[in-house]
């Protein structure tokens, strides 16, 4: 196979072997090969550990993939950082010497880790996600039901009771590819009907999106990808760690955070044309449903909204709806498990409020406005976290999405289906299993609302001091009421719902206090990332502290 061509940094790091070329893994140019990697591992995008300064990356162990007369092989690499706990992140690696066949796309050099000489040999070690035979080797694991043996352990299928109505009797001779989107895991469709997800992060245990994945298709949840199987790996000093997912392909035209955006844009457009006619739109609160203004120019949206609503909230009746299921039978929300919740959201509210005061001089003139307004503010904000002690909730806590947004969403063109079930990636594989308030779910949803309204602000093109004030009052007012409107319709389906306060004010206040929670987390995340973006979580807790403080106590926004 003739090797990927490009000029890229990973085709300059050249290591001598004597013997094959999977001498790099566990012959005498594996340190050589361990050496490089922190460097290699950086320039993938989904390498998690980006922003903590490596100590080392060390090879654990590795399982060969034979196929086509050739070998790849899954990696299992430790990367231990110099502060914080290690983490273990999987290589598919493939090789291909000069002169054969193509069998990697040559658009793909990025794909390359290194090149390996052996004699007057040459070639190169490549990602083998970019492989076909490769990835066709992995589903023919699935296929044939059967096991891999290795240096760490035994790579083992489990398929699920759905497997051949999802798969079909022949998925070995569907046709791969590799999804461009690559983000903390890599993604190949087979043919339109199925994908299969390599999980870059292994973390010992089941992984959530399998779990959850099987536990709603086989309770006919029809509102996610069905899942057909997992590949796991077995070894003798660890519980079983998900290593891939296959799932039916659903067929859709992007995530619903795109198509919300390109919805509002258009909306505002008709709003900039409208030269201040839909000013003054009152909010939820001041009139029991939308203005005929807004249903005239966004309509549409709202109905989407509504059936969004209803699907999480369907999502959750499943998801609570087996009793006999230890790992899914709802529990009853005990005074410890409160008082922990209430620590946790003190303790990270008082951690960004510091980071805040510290980041303070290196804001902008709006945004140091805020944030004083909001630092001032800081006993009453931890106040509005009260609502998870209330000894009166007599609510349920259940397993839940744990990461929910508009991107968490595919839109198929008339309805929605909710994906990716793995959790808040910062979290422990452990923390993303625990059973939690679907409240959180509903809270994450509302901050995706607020995050999308105001990006498609941004993104409107520059106009006159007049048109840019009326659009800002227009989106905000879009944005509560796609958030009343959300909450509405959830309430209205999970009405009576053991896992809800029985007391829709209680709801609603525990609503708020998760809202103001993740708003938080948001200013923290921003100011690390995307110091540009801090304006929207903190307008956010602006805008929650006004609504919820006594009258007296606002003017925070």
């Amino acid at each position: 196979m003739a090797a990927p061509t490009g000029n890229t940094d990973a085709e300059t790091i050249l290591l001598e072997v004597t013997g094959p070329w999977e001498s790099i893994l566990q012959g005498e140019a594996r340190a050589e090969f361990e050496a490089v990697l922190p460097q290699l591992l950086l320039k993938r995008r989904w390498f998690g550990g980006k922003g903590r300064p490596i100590h080392s990356a060390t090879i654990q162990g590795s399982i060969p993939v034979s196929h086509d007369g050739a070998r790849s092989f899954l990696v299992f690499i430790r990367v231990d950082y110099r502060e914080g706990k290690s983490e273990v992140y999987v290589l598919a690696l493939s090789y291909a010497e000069e002169g054969e066949d193509v069998r990697v796309p040559q658009q793909a050099a990025s794909s390359v880790f290194v090149r390996v000489r052996s004699g007057n040999i040459e070639g190169v070690v490549y990602d083998a996600v970019q492989d076909r035979v490769f990835v066709s080797a992995l589903l023919e694991l699935l296929r044939s039901n059967a096991s891999i043996s290795g240096i760490t352990g035994r790579i083992e299928a489990v398929r699920t009771a759905s497997f051949t109505a999802i798969c079909g009797s022949q998925p070995n001779t569907l046709e791969p590819h590799v999804m461009g989107a690559e983000q903390s895991n890599s993604s190949i469709v087979f043919g339109e009907q199925l994908i299969l997800k390599l999980f870059r992060r292994l973390e010992e245990g089941i992984n959530p999106d399998f779990e959850i994945g099987q536990f709603l298709t086989e309770h006919g949840y029809l509102h996610s990808p069905q899942v057909a199987g997992a590949l796991e790996l077995h070894s003798t000093q660890s519980e079983p760690s998900t290593v891939a997912l296959l799932q039916g392909f659903v067929k859709n035209q992007g995530d619903a955070w795109k198509y919300t955006l390109e919805r509002l844009q258009k909306t505002l457009q008709e709003v900039a044309q409208s030269k201040g006619a839909l000013d003054g739109l009152l909010c939820p609160g001041e009139v029991p449903s939308p203005p005929e203004a807004l249903v005239m120019v966004a309509g549409d949206y709202l109905d989407s909204v509504r059936l969004l609503a209803q699907r999480t909230s369907e999502l959750h009746l499943t998801l609570a709806s087996d009793h006999n299921e230890p790992n899914f039978a709802p529990e009853t929300v005990s005074a410890h498990y409160q008082q922990s919740v209430f620590r946790e959201m003190c303790t990270v509210a008082t951690t960004v409020l510091s980071l805040l005061q510290d980041q303070l001089s290196k804001m902008g003139p709006a945004e140091q406005d805020v944030t004083r307004r909001v630092l001032a503010k800081r006993d009453d904000l931890l106040e509005l976290f009260k609502p998870v002690t209330d000894p009166g909730l007599n609510a349920q806590r259940i397993r839940i999405h744990g990461d929910y947004h508009l991107g968490q969403v595919l839109f198929t063109g008339d309805d929605f289906i909710i994906i990716d079930f793995e959790g808040e990636p910062m979290r422990s594989l452990r923390e993303r299993r625990i059973k939690r308030s679907p409240l959180r779910d509903v809270a994450g949803m509302i901050r995706s609302f607020d995050y999308a309204g105001q990006s498609a602000l941004l993104r409107f093109p520059a106009s006159e001091p007049e048109v840019s004030e009326s659009l800002r009052r227009f989106t905000d007012a879009w944005v509560a009421w796609v958030s009343a409107i959300f909450v509405d319709r959830y309430l209205e389906v999970c009405d009576q719902s053991p896992f809800l306060p029985s007391h829709r004010e209680k709801t609603i206040a525990l609503l708020a206090a998760f809202c103001l929670d993740k708003a938080v987390y948001e200013v923290g995340y921003e100011i690390n990332n995307r110091p540009a973006w801090v304006r929207i979580p903190l307008n956010g807790i602006a805008r929650i502290l006004d609504q919820y403080l006594p009258k007296d106590e606002r003017q925070v926004a």
